[in-house]
Protein backbone atom coordinates (compact mmCIF):
# COMPACT_ATOMS: atom_id res chain seq x y z
CA UNK A 1 0.00 0.00 0.00
CA UNK A 2 3.02 2.30 0.42
CA UNK A 3 4.30 2.75 -3.13
CA UNK A 4 5.39 6.06 -4.58
CA UNK A 5 3.83 9.35 -3.45
CA UNK A 6 1.67 9.55 -6.58
CA UNK A 7 0.47 5.97 -6.04
CA UNK A 8 -0.45 6.80 -2.45
CA UNK A 9 -2.61 9.72 -3.64
CA UNK A 10 -0.12 12.38 -2.52
CA UNK A 11 0.66 15.33 -4.77
CA UNK A 12 4.12 14.59 -6.16
CA UNK A 13 4.87 18.18 -7.31
CA UNK A 14 7.67 19.97 -5.54
CA UNK A 15 7.46 23.45 -4.08
CA UNK A 16 9.67 24.63 -6.96
CA UNK A 17 7.14 23.21 -9.44
CA UNK A 18 4.30 24.97 -7.65
CA UNK A 19 6.23 28.26 -7.52
CA UNK A 20 6.94 28.05 -11.24
CA UNK A 21 3.30 27.27 -12.00
CA UNK A 22 2.17 30.18 -9.80
CA UNK A 23 4.50 32.66 -11.50
CA UNK A 24 3.15 31.62 -14.89
CA UNK A 25 -0.44 32.25 -13.79
CA UNK A 26 0.16 35.22 -11.46
CA UNK A 27 -1.61 38.33 -12.73
CA UNK A 28 0.46 41.15 -14.13
CA UNK A 29 0.79 44.20 -11.88
CA UNK A 30 -1.33 47.12 -13.05
CA UNK A 31 0.70 50.15 -14.10
CA UNK A 32 -0.86 53.37 -12.84
CA UNK A 33 0.14 56.98 -13.43
CA UNK A 34 -0.98 59.53 -10.83
CA UNK A 35 -0.88 63.16 -12.02
CA UNK A 36 -1.42 65.93 -9.49
CA UNK A 37 0.36 69.22 -8.81
CA UNK A 38 0.13 68.62 -5.06
CA UNK A 39 2.95 66.28 -3.96
CA UNK A 40 1.02 65.12 -0.89
CA UNK A 41 -1.86 63.86 -3.07
CA UNK A 42 0.57 61.96 -5.30
CA UNK A 43 2.29 60.44 -2.26
CA UNK A 44 -0.93 59.30 -0.57
CA UNK A 45 -2.32 57.76 -3.76
CA UNK A 46 1.00 56.10 -4.58
CA UNK A 47 1.22 54.52 -1.11
CA UNK A 48 -2.38 53.35 -1.23
CA UNK A 49 -2.06 51.80 -4.69
CA UNK A 50 1.33 50.28 -3.87
CA UNK A 51 -0.29 48.54 -0.88
CA UNK A 52 -2.49 46.77 -3.44
CA UNK A 53 0.64 45.65 -5.33
CA UNK A 54 0.25 48.07 -8.22
CA UNK A 55 3.15 49.62 -10.12
CA UNK A 56 2.68 53.37 -9.54
CA UNK A 57 4.39 56.34 -11.17
CA UNK A 58 3.66 59.94 -10.21
CA UNK A 59 3.94 63.23 -12.09
CA UNK A 60 3.54 66.72 -10.66
CA UNK A 61 2.64 68.41 -13.96
CA UNK A 62 0.94 67.77 -17.26
CA UNK A 63 4.26 68.15 -19.07
CA UNK A 64 5.93 65.54 -16.85
CA UNK A 65 2.93 63.23 -17.29
CA UNK A 66 3.19 63.47 -21.07
CA UNK A 67 6.88 62.47 -20.84
CA UNK A 68 5.94 59.45 -18.70
CA UNK A 69 3.21 58.48 -21.17
CA UNK A 70 5.65 58.76 -24.08
CA UNK A 71 8.13 56.48 -22.32
CA UNK A 72 5.75 53.77 -21.14
CA UNK A 73 2.36 52.14 -21.15
CA UNK A 74 -0.16 52.59 -18.35
CA UNK A 75 -3.31 50.67 -17.57
CA UNK A 76 -4.85 53.57 -15.62
CA UNK A 77 -4.11 57.29 -15.37
CA UNK A 78 -5.51 59.26 -12.43
CA UNK A 79 -5.30 62.96 -13.21
CA UNK A 80 -6.23 66.14 -11.37
CA UNK A 81 -8.65 67.95 -13.65
CA UNK A 82 -7.45 71.34 -12.34
CA UNK A 83 -3.73 71.03 -13.03
CA UNK A 84 -2.13 74.47 -13.12
CA UNK A 85 -0.13 73.80 -16.30
CA UNK A 86 -2.82 71.89 -18.22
Amino acid sequence: MGGTPSEAGVDATTSADRAQDHSATAPRRLRILVVDDEPSICEVLARLLDAYDMDVMTSLSAAAALEEIDSGTFDVILIDLRLRDA
